[in-house]
Parts: structure tokens; C-alpha cells; sequence
């Protein structure tokens, strides 16, 4: 030993000793009695007595052959105590006792790095790496394991510092560059991601560092490779102060959103910013100035036509705007959706069964107003291009109680099916007129839209007037089971910790579900997040499966049989069957008193009440 430093005997390294001042001979006796002591203790699991034997040697006695080996002992006993500052210090000091090429150097320098990590010292354990030599492909792997750690939570600053430091074609460069990419990727910077992912690449990056790279190139989100796309803005705009009931709904629609953001598993990735409407214009209109100088990306609201219309206008760039609930989208807009209004997808659907189930002529009898009369002519004209005919539409006004005029016209076309494309609140004071003026006994099917198959509806409504109605539904069991129902409740039951018992937060729920599906696929621009909405076709959602279909979201609905107040599938080329109850007798005899109605119909599969 020459000066305290470490050398070689052949191969072989040899220990550093502390200080040239050598001990005596029994000195050098204690201190190595004392070493295996420290030994002992750290098989036993005793560290803090390792620590204090250990530092006797090194303190005591530095000049010993064994002090080297002391201070190694406190670099991992310093390490599995937590003790991470003292870790990189006792390492560095062990380090500079050694040769540069001594080849135990590189472990300790990674340990320096992992402590320095767990610090929260990136930089650090990042200039603690650049030094070291490594040869073996192991230890190659290990380095840039932690390199790649340790870049993954340094800004772009730290990282230009580091590589301009660095040498070309240093090992390091390819991984802190592929780093910088991932870095303004994740802040929503796409130009400064793909020109470091093309630096990368470019410098030779390979395994993580080149999928990383290619990923951020095709615009890609991977959590994998840390790609979790900028912190998005959300807006939310509703009438916090309009009246009371306004403002309790907008409370529990608010409570839906933000349950679809802990559903979504976006916490940290989301930032969600609510503005007041009042309820009114001019409160929605200064709402959405205020949520694009917050940077919202996305907003979810208005509630009504004409606070989403006057959001649409305030708007200086196209920003995407879903309405819970407003049953019309604005005229001529870019980018305005809408949950709300009438279900055009049904409607169709219900067509295209009933011309593939037989069914060819049909009338239809529903309310004036927009809702109903859109949902009829979406039923008309898909039932025309299949080849079924239309005999007659039967319009009244909204608040009519009685029907007579409309069901003798309807009797006297004899359609093979009759049509409702009614609201719910309608369902109970059309369907008990149905059986009233016979059109049950006539063999013509009843069809209705979606309003008939509300639980509410079905539990005010007699089984009597509802038996063997198809009808169209998102939730075919009528219990809220479907996974999307069932995620809402797991989530808002978490962050609110308390029962769901409200329908209503379920709209808000879809409303942001949709758009956190699209910004999951890492849209962020008002053009990309539009195409990502347009591509969703099946987003299981609370009040059903959605997609979006011109400006509108529209359900994924199966086609239902009512009996005894609950609903079944029923398939294309299936029909429900009226069964004749009335005895036969022969003529000019009684006929016996009856229980119950002459006539039922029955859905496929099912026997009426009675087993009749």
C-alpha cells in the first residue's frame, strides 16, 4: 500500500486502507475481531450495532488493513437503513481510494445512483453515472436501467444540461434524449416530442429508448413507457346559482363527472375546472371565455339549448362541448354534441326488426313536438327502405286526453303493426286506450320507442296495457346491471362514500366518459379530439353503450317484449302472438262468464298469466 490507495496483486484487487499510518500489530488484531463482529451482527439483522462497530474500525483504527473493508460495510449498512445521503458520501469516499478501473467502482456507483434517487436527486444519481466505466454487458444493462429511471423524472432543462455535457456517442445521450421526447410529450408539446423522438432514434436509441421513441412518433399513448399524454383541462359549465332544483341538478350531474374521472383512472392527468352559467346566456357565454383562459381542452355543459348555444358562440377556437342533457345540438357548429334529445338509433333499429319480423304496414300515432317527431320520421324512413309502407301518421297535441278520433282511423286501416314513438309521461294515458277501443283484438302489434320501457312506466302502467309490447331499451334489465351502470356506482360510492340513489348523475358520467375515452388515445387538439369522439362506438356507459353519431351520442338499444311488467330479448323474425281466451260454443249457446281478458298477447317464449 503506498498512500492509503488500493492496487492489484495480479488480478486481484486489493482493499483500500483509510490512512498510511499503519496500526500496531495488535491493534490490527482488534480491528479485524471487531470487523467479523460487524459481520456477525449484520447476519443476525442487527444494523445499528453493525453501523457502530463498523465505525470504530474506520474511526479507531484507519491505518488497519481491514478499514477499507469497515468502510464498505457502512456504505450498505448506511443503504438498507434508508440512510441515503450517507450512502453517496461513504461510497464517494470509498471510490476515491481505488484506481479508476478498479472493478468494483461500477456497483458502487450504481448504489450511489439508486440512493440518490430515492433521495430525490435524479441529477445527482445521474452525475454520479456519468463517471463510471462500464464494460460488462450487466452492468451496461443495470446503468441504463437507472438512467433511464432517473431521466424519466428530470424536466427538459435538467436534461439539455446533462447532454450538452455530454461526449457524441456516449452511451447516455440516446436514453436522455428519448427522456426529452417522453418529457414535452407528457406537457403537450408535439412539435419538441417528435423532434427529440427523431434525435433518438437518430443517435442509435434501441430496446425502451427506441419504442419509446417510435410511440411518441405515432402519437401513442403507452403507460408503460411512462406516455400518459399532457395533464388535460376539463371544463364544466352549469348553473351552480340558477334556481334551486336547476342547481341541484347540476350538483348531482357534476357529482357524474367527476366519477367518470376516477372511473377512467386519469387522476393526475386531469384537471377538472367548473364555471357558473346562472342558468342563463350571458352567464355561459362569460363561462366559456373564462374556462378557455384555464386551457380547457374539453367541456362538458351546458345544460340547455340556449346556454350551450351561447357557449358554442363564445368559443374562439372550436374547443369540444358535450351537453348532459340539451335536446338539440347548434345548427352549423363544429365540435357540439349532445346526450340529450330524441334516440334516433332506436327508432331505427325498432324499423328494421319489424320489416325483417314480417311486419309491412304499420300507421304511427304520436305527439307534435320536436322529440316524437323525429324519432317518427327516423323510424319512417328506415322502415320505407326496407320495404314497408306507411298508411297513416296520427299527430295530436301535447296535453290531449282522449284518443277516439285517432284509434277508429287506425282501426279502420288495419295496420299490421301501430307505432308510439311517445314520451313516457304519454305511455300511461295511450296505452289503457289501446285495449279500450279494441286495437289489441284486431292482431295488430304494438311498437313503442324508449319511453315505454322506463321502469317508472312500467311499474304505473297495468301488465294488461303493456303485455306484448316490443319496445326499444339500452338497459334490457331494467336493474342497472350493465358494466357501465355498475362503474359509475363503484366509482362514485369511492370518491363520494355514499349510496347511489339518483339516475341523474348517470348523464354526467356519460357525457365526460366519452370525452376522457377520446383524450385517452392522447387527443388534445380540438380536430383530434373531434375524430377520436367520432370513432367511439361502443362506450359502455352508464345509461347504456355509446357512440357518437352526427353531433349526437346514441345508444347501442335491444330490442325488448314487455310481459308482466319486465322485458326480454326478442329476436329479428320473432313476433308476439294473440291468443284468443273467449270459449267456444256452439250456436245459440251462453257463453260461461270469463276471468280475466278475452284476448292477450303474448311474447315469443312465454306462456300468459294463468298458463293460459
Amino acid at each position: 500500500m503506498v498512500g492509503g490507495r488500493g492496487g492489484r496483486v495480479g488480478d486481484t484487487p486489493l482493499d483500500p486502507v483509510l490512512s498510511a499510518e499503519r496500526p500496531s500489530n495488535a491493534d490490527e488484531a482488534v480491528a479485524v475481531r471487531l470487523l467479523e463482529g460487524a459481520r456477525e451482527a449484520v447476519a443476525l439483522g442487527d444494523l445499528e450495532r453493525a453501523r457502530r462497530v463498523a465505525q470504530e474500525v474506520v474511526d479507531r483504527y484507519p491505518g488497519a488493513a481491514v478499514s477499507g473493508r469497515g468502510l464498505r460495510m457502512l456504505v450498505d449498512v448506511a443503504f438498507a437503513q434508508s440512510s441515503w445521503r450517507e450512502t453517496d458520501l461513504l461510497a464517494q469516499r470509498w471510490i476515491d481510494l481505488v484506481p479508476e478501473d478498479d472493478p468494483r467502482v461500477v456497483a458502487l456507483t450504481l448504489l450511489q445512483g439508486e440512493a440518490l434517487l430515492n433521495d430525490g436527486d435524479p441529477g445527482g444519481a445521474l452525475d454520479r453515472l456519468v463517471a463510471v466505466r462500464v464494460q460488462a454487458e450487466s452492468e451496461v444493462a443495470a446503468t441504463l436501467d437507472l438512467v433511464r429511471r432517473s431521466s424519466a423524472v428530470l424536466g427538459a432543462a435538467a436534461l439539455d444540461l446533462r447532454l450538452d455535457a455530454l461526449a457524441r456517442g456516449h452511451l447516455f445521450r440516446s436514453p436522455l434524449m428519448a427522456a426529452r421526447a417522453r418529457y414535452f410529450f407528457n406537457n403537450g408539446d408535439d412539435e419538441l416530442a417528435r423532434r427529440s423522438a427523431e434525435d433518438a432514434l437518430a443517435a442509435g436509441a434501441t430496446g425502451t429508448d427506441a419504442d419509446l421513441s417510435r410511440a411518441i412518433l405515432a402519437g401513442r399513448i403507452d403507460e408503460a413507457l411512462g406516455l400518459t399524454g399532457p395533464v388535460a383541462v376539463v371544463g364544466v359549465l352549469l348553473p351552480k346559482s340558477g334556481p334551486p332544483a336547476l342547481s341541484r341538478l347540476a350538483d348531482q350531474i357534476e357529482e357524474g363527472i367527476r366519477s367518470a374521472a376516477t372511473a377512467a383512472g386519469l387522476s393526475g392527468r386531469v384537471e377538472i375546472v367548473v364555471e357558473d352559467d346562472r342558468g342563463t346566456a350571458e352567464g355561459a357565454a362569460r363561462g366559456m371565455e373564462a374556462l378557455e383562459r384555464a386551457g380547457a381542452i374539453v367541456v362538458v355543459g351546458p345544460l340547455a339549448e340556449p346556454e350551450l348555444s351561447a357557449a358554442v358562440f363564445a368559443r374562439v377556437r372550436p374547443i369540444p362541448l358535450i351537453s348532459p342533457t340539451a335536446s338539440h345540438v347548434v345548427a352549423g357548429a363544429k365540435n357540439v354534441y349532445t346526450l340529450g334529445g330524441p334516440d334516433l338509433a332506436g327508432a331505427r333499429a325498432l324499423a328494421r326488426w319489424a320489416a325483417g319480423s314480417g311486419i309491412s304496414r304499420v300507421a304511427l300515432l304520436h305527439p307534435r313536438g320536436a322529440e316524437s317527431e323525429q324519432e317518427a320520421s327516423a323510424f319512417t324512413d328506415a322502415f320505407r327502405a326496407a320495404g314497408g309502407t306507411v298508411l297513416g301518421q296520427f299527430l295530436y297535441d301535447q296535453g290531449t286526453t282522449y284518443f277516439q278520433t285517432q284509434m277508429h282511423s287506425i282501426e279502420a286501416l288495419l295496420p299490421d303493426a301501430l307505432v308510439l314513438p311517445i314520451p313516457a309521461d304519454d305511455v300511461e294515458i295511450v296505452a289503457p286506450q289501446i285495449t279500450f277501443f279494441g286495437i289489441d283484438t284486431l292482431d295488430v302489434r304494438i311498437l313503442g320507442t324508449g319511453g315505454w320501457t322506463r321502469q317508472d312506466v312500467l311499474g304505473a302502467v297495468s301488465p294488461r296495457h303493456t303485455d306484448g309490447v316490443v319496445a326499444i331499451t339500452p338497459d334490457p334489465t331494467g336493474q342497472n346491471e350493465s358494466p357501465g351502470a355498475q362503474a359509475l356506482v363503484r366509482a362514485y360510492e369511492t370518491l363520494y362514500r355514499r349510496t347511489l340513489r339518483s339516475s341523474v348523475p348517470a348523464v354526467g358520467y356519460d357525457a365526460a366518459g366519452l370525452m376522457f375515452e377520446a383524450l385517452r388515445g392522447g387527443a388534445r387538439s380540438p380536430t383530434n379530439i373531434a375524430a377520436a369522439l367520432g370513432r367511439i362506438t361502443a362506450f359502455p356507459g352508464a345509461t347504456g353503450q355509446l357512440g357518437i353519431e352526427h353531433g349526437r351520442a346514441v345508444r347501442d338499444n335491444q330490442l325488448v317484449c314487455m310481459q308482466d311488467q319486465t322485458m326480454s330479448p326478442i329476436a329479428t323474425g320473432e313476433q308476439p302472438v294473440l291468443i284468443d281466451r273467449r270459449p267456444k260454443v256452439l250456436p245459440g249457446e251462453e257463453p260461461p262468464a270469463m276471468d280475466g281478458p278475452p284476448f292477450q298477447v303474448v311474447c315469443p317464449g312465454m306462456r300468459p298469466p294463468g298458463g293460459i
